[in-house]
């Protein structure tokens, strides 16, 4: 994962199985945190339970970046989908917060089985799924917080390490990202500009449209602040990001995260 990480001693949750936490050292937790975390994995009889916390954003890069993580879980990895299935292919996880049943989690072998893998938090959460366990990926925006990226530096080196790894490395896949997104959600910028230009008002539909998605998962990840004005240009330098990525496999030279270099 590239960060800090700990594992709080094993508890034991009201279901009487021990739990493993792991979570990194730059996340805040509320004071309800592990009460609502306990509750929800004896509800769902969980095995993890694992979620993309509250970022904060500060600088430039991270304002067009960072929320498109909650967006690109969202919108292409339904909560339900993810849930519902035990299928690897339905699956997303962030390594800052982890909450394992113990006995699953040695049961797969633990982070030592998936060590040689870049972005370890999926490959866990995948494990887990293929060991027919229940994985739950919840919103815990208004529970968590991770203070990940702090420069502008530190956002492009993340999402250069996880941008290409994240989707299997595979080119095919690129590409088709990136002509959906430039399609999808950059060209109805250049398309608002032409309608109100020529008083074609028709061809706002598509940006507001887009801006509306965006504002409803901005909300619902507890991220208010109207960046959800920015989310052409968000779009397009995901497309840049990823393309970068794809260039640093190609040198075979890694990439680096927090003074390291991974491969």
């Amino acid at each position: 994962m590239g960060r800090k990480s700990s594992c709080l001693p094993p508890i034991e949750c009201p279901c009487k199985r021990r739990l493993s936490f792991f979570i990194d050292a730059d996340i805040r937790l509320q004071p309800t945190t592990i009460e609502h975390t306990l509750s929800l994995v004896k509800k769902r009889n969980a095995s993890l339970l694992t979620g993309f916390p509250h970022f904060p954003t500060t600088s430039v890069l991270s304002k067009l970046l960072v929320p498109m993580q909650h967006f690109l879980v969202l919108f292409h990895l339904p909560l339900v989908m993810a849930n519902l299935t035990r299928r690897p292919a339905f699956t997303a996880a962030h390594g800052a917060f982890m909450f394992f049943h113990h006995d699953a989690y040695k049961k797969i072998g633990g982070h030592k089985a998936v060590q040689s893998s870049l972005v370890e938090d999926v490959a866990l959460a995948k494990e887990m799924k293929r060991s027919k366990e229940t994985v739950i990926l919840a919103n815990i925006t208004h529970e968590v917080s991770c203070y990940m990226y702090e420069t502008n530096k530190e956002v492009w080196n993340g999402f250069a390490k996880n941008a290409f790894p994240g989707i299997g490395r595979s080119y095919l896949l690129a590409l088709g990202i990136s002509m959906f997104y430039i399609t999808t959600f950059v060209s109805p910028l250049a398309l608002a500009f032409i309608g109100l230009f020529t008083s074609q008002l028709l061809y706002v539909i598509p940006l507001l449209l887009i801006w509306t998605l965006k504002a409803y998962i901005d909300w619902t990840t507890n991220q208010k602040n109207g960046l959800f004005f920015l989310m052409p240009f968000s779009a397009l330098m995901l497309v840049i990001m990823l393309h970068y990525s794809i260039f640093l496999a190609l040198r075979k030279k890694g990439y680096e995260w927090k003074g390291r270099r991974y491969s």
